[in-house]
């Protein structure tokens, strides 16, 4: 039986989610009002209009579900990004070539540096660049985010031995 040493679920706060929706429907509104007061045509502007609400329902409603459920055992690494992934996506620890804990500052973060143009990796994480990045036996690379390193590297420890956080 595998012993679960680290677990994590992220999300967006349903705060943060809801205030980007109420600012967006209020530019949304700000606009449809300005081009109701011009001499376009009525039907298409409030189209427009439906259409941009729909689009924000949808983006709000896919913010709201979307989560990163991460699972580390003694034996298995575990994840599932919903709502894109239907199950959890399963890396036993054999098939890991090479790991590390990435913990990127957050002034990198705010300077614009952090951006990655066709990596060749798969980027699961919404915590930024902070997180385990895996490198499989097959030659794939796996990121997966985390809001907790210092405590992921501990599990990790447990699991392969000793590794350098970045």
């Amino acid at each position: 039986m595998s012993q679960v040493i680290f677990k994590e679920k992220q999300c967006y706060t349903k705060s943060k989610v809801i205030l980007l929706a109420i600012i967006t429907l209020l530019v949304s509104a700000f606009f449809i009002n300005l081009f109701i007061q011009t001499p376009y045509d009525k039907t298409a502007v409030m189209l427009g209009g439906v259409i941009c609400v729909g689009y924000l329902a949808g983006v709000t409603f896919y913010l709201w579900r979307l989560q990163l459920k991460t699972t580390i055992s003694n034996k298995k690494i575990k994840f599932k990004y919903s709502p894109l992934h239907a199950k959890k996506q399963t890396i036993k620890t054999d098939e890991v070539e090479d790991y590390q804990v990435v913990k990127t500052p957050l002034l990198a973060k705010l300077s614009g540096w952090d951006v990655q143009f066709n990596t060749m990796e798969e980027v699961y994480s919404l915590s930024g660049r902070t997180g385990l990045e895996l490198i499989l036996k097959d030659g794939k690379h796996i990121f997966i985010g985390t809001k907790k390193p210092i405590v992921l590297k501990n599990a990790l420890d447990k699991v392969f031995g000793e590794c350098e956080a970045a």
